[in-house]
């Protein structure tokens, strides 16, 4: 038994040497993409090229297509971030940055997709109109209505899409938009 002690002891001092002689790096900040917006080609492209760096190959074509749909063919720029080391085997994050191609408004969105290829994106927009006219008008479509707390309404398009409107200064409403995908 004296051996057995005595073995873990060194085993464990040899990992607090290690721990500090070696950098202090996460995972995930090994292998984030980011600064893709100096690359090189289209929007899509740069998604597709950021995902392929980081390991993704079996949802890369969803994923493209899920950052198609919420750029709207405006130019984005991004981060993309596996939350392990292989993009294959863990779930990535993409924030992004994107103008309104009708507006110029700014979004903000962001996809979670997991190993299987399930995820959700969720998008943020600033609105110079009040959230009533967003809610009659633009979203329209939403129904049920409800209020989250004090100033957050909540409502539906369907099972899988959600929509948050929350007043912005004395005449704005920002948006966040919420729809899972497979």
């Amino acid at each position: 038994m004296f051996w057995l002690a005595r073995f873990r002891s060194v085993v464990v001092r040899l990992m607090l040497v290690s721990a500090l002689l070696l950098p202090a790096q996460s995972v995930a900040a090994q292998h984030v993409a980011g600064n893709i917006g100096s690359m090189p080609g289209s929007t899509e492209q740069r998604l597709a090229d950021a995902l392929s760096a980081i390991g993704m190959t079996r949802c890369a074509t969803r994923t493209v297509q899920v950052g198609r749909f919420l750029m709207e063919g405006s130019d984005a720029n991004f981060t993309v971030q596996p939350l392990g080391p292989n993009g294959d085997m863990w779930p990535t994050v993409i924030t992004m940055e994107s103008s309104h191609p009708d507006n110029g408004t700014t979004r903000l969105s962001i996809i979670s997709i997991s190993p299987n290829c399930a995820g959700f994106y969720q998008q943020t927009i600033y609105w110079n109109q009040p959230c009533s006219l967003l809610r009659s008008g633009t979203f329209a479509a939403f129904t049920g209505a409800q209020r989250l707390l004090a100033n957050v309404t909540v409502s539906e398009l369907d099972v899988a899409t959600q929509l948050y409107l929350m007043p912005a200064g004395e005449q704005g409403c920002v948006s966040v938009k919420k729809e899972l995908f497979r």
